[in-house]
């Protein structure tokens, strides 16, 4: 859906609370994170765990923001990033 601009991402982090991320996923959001790592080097086997961007409010698994989702009508693309 463009509102604006077809051209327009809005991504929606897990920075946001669960509660918000599920009230305003179909109000045009393009992409949508979910069991995000945070840390430096967070998927990295070496992570150093005491460490931290920012906190996460939404804690759900990406099975379980999928299944919101699909509850909601929206369908679901995932995307493993390509590596160049």
């Amino acid at each position: 859906m463009a509102i604006i601009r077809p051209d327009l991402d809005l991504t929606l982090s897990t920075r946001e609370d669960e509660a918000f991320r599920n009230a305003i996923c179909r109000l045009g959001v393009t992409s949508m994170s979910a069991e995000s790592s945070t840390q430096p080097g967070g998927y990295s086997t070496q992570a150093e765990s005491h460490l931290q961007q920012f906190e996460i409010s939404d804690e759900r698994t990406v099975k379980q923001v999928t299944t919101m989702l699909r509850e909601q009508g929206l369908e679901i693309i995932t995307k493993d990033w390509n590596w160049y």
